[in-house]
């Protein structure tokens, strides 16, 4: 199966409501095999294979390893860099590497997610000033929770 086969096919299996099943992380595990040199599987396999960790599932691949992966094979795979950001803020507490991984990503693609999350972790250490401006500098998104997140910021929820 060619590369862009494998991730239509991952993209047609992601789970919707339900867990991720081991049949997908086993495929999304042999692409990753098939194509080694494939950004976005790594990056769809390291997805998977969180989801897997985040409802307590085996999980044959490490998220954060194929999430480097993906940036080493390409730099520029913004979702990648998001993915590590949120890695190393929520399962690593390495808030320096999620703010320098967040900060790679909006230097490739300013989208609201990565303004958001580097908000967080620069609310989480205290700069609350600077986490405030991030979120003034983001694009149009869900402006409801972007105000929640900046209420949480201006109360000091984060640190």
């Amino acid at each position: 199966m060619d590369e862009d086969a494998c991730i239509d096919a991952i993209w047609a299996r992601w789970p919707r409501l339900d867990p991720v099943d081991a049949d997908l992380l086993r495929f999304a595990a042999e692409a990753v095999e098939r194509h080694p040199k494939s950004a976005e599987i790594q990056w769809l396999a390291g997805s998977l294979n969180e989801l897997a960790f985040l409802c307590g599932l085996p999980h044959p691949l490490d998220p954060l390893a194929c999430y480097r992966n993906a940036v080493a094979i390409d730099p520029t795979h913004a979702r990648a860099w998001v993915s590590i950001a949120s890695w190393l803020d929520v399962h690593a507490d390495d808030l320096a590497g999620a703010e320098a991984a967040y900060r790679a990503a909006l230097g490739l693609d300013p989208e609201t997610d990565a303004y958001e999350g580097l908000a967080r972790v620069l609310a989480q250490q205290g700069r609350r000033a600077e986490a405030i401006e991030v979120l003034e500098r983001a694009p149009r998104g869900d402006e409801e929770r972007r105000q929640r997140l900046r209420e949480e910021i201006e109360r000091g929820d984060w640190e």
